[in-house]
């Protein structure tokens, strides 16, 4: 797969996008990870509790390629072998089907 907008600048942390930025970008996969719940000790985000308009409208939206990952495993412990492993499930979960 090629990246959905070639132009966005990348940096170690990402960078902060608009839900515009998505549905205009439109990508086949999005990788949802909810570092707010993390941080707030709260529930993570999942399909059901995302009241995003402009997210349901893209092709990974329709297509059920909205990937909710472990923000733990992605976000604070990628470095270990469980946490890499979670993550390559996610990354296979995508590219199913």
């Amino acid at each position: 797969m090629e990246a959905a907008n070639e132009t966005a600048e990348t940096g170690l942390h990402g960078q902060p996008v608009t839900s515009e930025f998505i549905q205009a970008t439109n990508p086949d996969i999005i990788f949802v990870i909810d570092r707010t719940a993390l941080m707030e000790r709260r529930a993570v985000l999942d399909a059901a509790t995302i009241e995003n308009p402009l997210l349901r409208e893209t092709a990974a939206w329709k297509n059920g390629k909205v990937i909710f990952v472990d923000p733990e495993a992605w976000h604070v412990t990628a470095a270990s072998v469980t946490s890499l492993e979670l993550m390559m499930e996610d990354v296979r979960r995508a590219y199913r089907n």
